[in-house]
């Protein structure tokens, strides 16, 4: 009888039963005989069948109660196995000191799993304090009888340094050790280890084969590593239906990450058909697995509708499981939810908190988005230093948003020591990794030659680029390089197309830039109906100029038909909006009424916005205004005012009319010198009138002068050049020089010709 005991004691050992190996009713009643009169091999035998509910029912108090009577006479197996019914509960109470206790008398007579038990109880502090020295001891006790868990181990904390010095090649011996031995873990870390070159040298295929060694001993680890290698093609040529399968074994085999990236299978049609609904399940799956990845695709599903209804509540109990589980994303996506109120109440508290915890755990969206809301003075104090802080730890993760909102700030110097070098080097580091902003900031950078020397050609490449990125603001450049030939030879054509772009893709400026080629027929064939088409896309879009230049075709009755209530309506959205010429309009139309019944208060008001905002046609107006006292009370100070501004504009008809109220004293203002000026800058805009005028002028000086006498000569007939008479002037002039003067004269002549151009 003890033959067939220790024979099947054998067989328990190594944990193998067949078909071969099942008991008769005889032999298990000996079996129990001899357990009942103090066999210990029998009752740990016998315990363990109880244990395992193999040849009798499972029952673990009856395995706890001859596992102790086996432990009593010392059974070396038993004790280990008492130990790990303590561990967990199993028969028995739930006693970790008393764990302990038993899995260290076991490992004190040299049995291997006892020792790694023990390693076990020091390395993580269970019953006993933290002890790294002891756990190695232990691990490395175990590990040299062959116990493939106690190699692994120490394998890790070689690899490690935790416990002990770190030591590469030892890291590797130990799990060559424990993989040689089959043991599914070693074998998943040996082929990652050969996968990184980590501490051995690079090699895919031994990885390759140690992944399918460890994969068909059950690792899940290792069958979704399979999957991730055919997927990358990593160490292996890539193959999504390979990749597919390895997925599905693994995700079957319960791993949550398995499950995240079958689901991404499913959804995106790699090495199986497309399939949402069974993506959506293993989505689901793998996030009540814990896996934070899909816990987020679940919230950014159910936020966007995508593949399953849109949800908010749903959508915030998946990101809020995500976040609370680390996931950096998914705070990020908290923060935005709370600061916009989309799927939750506004919240700007819990938006910082949100970011805040994103930003810390280096997500370089969260640690940007710290950047605007700092630099913006939003939710948070304006802070500038603290603004560049996170644009910096943002843009050295690679951010590229903020890459070029850092090297704005080093361009203009806000928060931060103005450094073009620097500038320059973060626009390009965001430009080539494809920001199209930045590359457009680069174009204009070239082309304005403020912070890097002017350079067209490197200009037109970067606004090409940023332009073929979808930029709308680099297409609507390229459409005004082409038109006006400045960085790039004219080229009507690929303005017209660079316009169109920019305009489909909702750029306002390009719309009224079409608008206005339609209208004028100028680089394309001229279209009203287009024209108003364009007007009407820049217009609604905010555009102001292309507002006013609808209130002037309603107004007008140009391209489109005459309409008083609509050129109204655009001029006042314009004009509201601050545009001068349309605020300018208003002030013309309420004087007249011509448009709208006629209103000084409102015409006044009008006029005098434009002109303070620096229109020269309204402050010529005003000046008459003020001046005439035709729509408010005459006031010749403001008259003058209005007249000086517009004529520091370069407005001829200001500078004629300033220069006339200076040079005939009206209003008690004589100034000669001041009427001579501006006669002079209004013949520098052609005007011929102000040649007499200034003739005159030098004529009703001192004429016993005779630099008065010769400049009135002069510009007299300069003036009668063109069509002025004079003659009377004339006559006294050549009673009262002499031919010396008359020489001098004409000498004066010539050199007002060169001086001002002259015809």
């Amino acid at each position: 009888m003890k033959i067939i005991i220790v024979s099947m004691l054998c067989l328990l050992s190594l944990n193998v039963f067949s078909k071969q190996d099942e008991l008769s009713q005889l032999q298990l009643s000996e079996i129990k005989l001899e357990a009942n009169s103090g066999d210990k091999d029998a009752q740990f035998y016998l315990g363990t069948l109880f244990f395992r509910g193999e040849y009798v029912p499972l029952n673990y108090k009856l395995a706890a109660k001859w596992m102790q009577k086996s432990a009593k006479q010392n059974n070396i197996g038993a004790i280990h196995r008492l130990g790990y019914f303590n561990e967990h509960g199993i028969g028995v109470p739930k006693n970790i000191d008393r764990a302990f206790e038993l899995f260290l008398q076991s490992a004190n007579t040299g049995l291997a799993k006892s020792e790694y038990s023990v390693a076990l109880f020091y390395a993580f502090g269970r019953s006993v304090d933290v002890d790294g020295k002891k756990a190695v001891y232990w691990y490395k006790k175990s590990a040299k009888q062959g116990y493939a868990a106690a190699q692994y181990n120490l394998s890790i904390n070689y690899f490690s340094g935790e416990f002990i010095k770190k030591d590469n090649i030892k890291a590797i011996f130990w799990l060559k050790a424990s993989a040689l031995q089959e043991y599914p873990l070693a074998q998943n870390n040996l082929a990652y280890a050969y996968e990184n070159g980590k501490g051995v040298e690079q090699n895919n295929q031994t990885a390759f084969d140690w992944y399918i060694r460890s994969a068909y001993n059950g690792n899940n680890l290792a069958q979704y590593n399979l999957g991730l290698a055919y997927q990358n093609g990593s160490i292996i040529t890539q193959d999504y239906k390979k990749s597919f399968e390895w997925f599905s074994v693994s995700a079957n085999n319960a791993n949550k990450n398995a499950q995240h990236s079958l689901a991404q299978a499913f959804e995106f049609g790699r090495g199986v058909e497309k399939n949402d609904q069974v993506a959506f399940d293993w989505y689901i799956l793998s996030a009540n697995n814990g896996n934070t990845f899909a816990q987020y695709k679940l919230g950014l599903l159910y936020e966007n509708g995508d593949i399953i209804k849109q949800d908010n509540q749903l959508s915030f109990k998946w990101y809020s499981k995500s976040a609370i589980n680390g996931n950096t994303d998914a705070q990020y996506r908290l923060g935005l939810a709370y600061e916009k109120g989309s799927i939750v109440k506004q919240d700007n508290q819990l938006s910082l908190k949100w970011y805040n915890k994103s930003a810390i755990n280096d997500n370089s969206s969260a640690q940007y988005k710290l950047g605007l809301l700092y630099g913006d003075g939003r939710m948070v104090k304006q802070d500038e230093q603290l603004s560049i802080k996170w644009y910096n730890k943002s843009a050295n993760n690679g951010n590229t948003n903020a890459q070029n909102n850092l090297a704005l700030a080093y361009e203009i110097g806000s928060g931060v020591e103005q450094n073009n070098a620097l500038a320059m080097e973060w626009y390009i580091k965001s430009a080539n990794n494809g920001h199209n902003m930045a590359q457009y900031n680069l174009g204009l950078a070239y082309k304005k030659g403020l912070i890097i020397k002017q350079d067209h050609q490197k200009s037109f490449e970067w606004f090409t680029q940023a332009a073929n990125n979808a930029n709308t603001d680099a297409q609507y450049k390229l459409g005004l390089a082409y038109e006006k030939g400045d960085i790039i030879k004219q080229d009507n054509q690929l303005s017209l197309k660079w316009y169109t772009e920019s305009a489909n893709n909702g750029d306002a400026d390009a719309q009224y830039k079409l608008g206005l080629a339609y209208e004028k027929g100028n680089i394309v064939k001229q279209d009203n109906q287009l024209s108003l088409k364009w007007y009407n896309k820049s217009a609604n879009d905010g555009n102001i100029n292309a507002q006013y230049k609808l209130g002037l075709a309603y107004e007008k009755g140009s391209i489109v038909k005459q309409d008083n209530q609509l050129s109204l309506k655009w001029y006042n959205k314009s004009a509201n909006n601050g545009n001068t010429n349309a605020q300018y309009r208003l002030g013309l139309v309420y004087e007249k009424g011509s448009i709208i019944k006629q209103d000084n208060q409102l015409s006044l008001k009008w006029y005098s916005e434009s002109a303070n905002n620096g229109h020269k046609y309204a402050q010529y107006k005003l000046g008459l205004v003020y001046e005439n006292g035709t729509i408010t009370k005459q006031d010749v100070q403001l008259s003058i005012k209005w007249y000086r501004q517009s004529a520091n504009k370069g407005y001829l008809k200001a500078q004629l009319k300033i220069a006339d109220i200076y040079a005939t004293g009206k209003y008690d203002t004589q100034d000669i010198e001041l009427a001579d000026f501006w006669y002079l800058e209004a013949i520098k805009q052609g005007s011929n009138n102000a040649r007499f005028n200034l003739a005159i002028l030098y004529f009703n000086k001192d004429r016993t002068v005779k630099s008065n006498l010769i400049n009135t000569y002069a510009w007299l007939i300069l003036a009668q050049q063109k069509g002025y008479d004079g003659s009377d002037i004339m006559e006294f002039l050549l009673i009262k020089m002499d031919d010396i003067d008359i020489v001098n004269a004409n000498k004066k002549i010539e050199q007002l010709k060169e001086q001002y151009q002259l015809i």
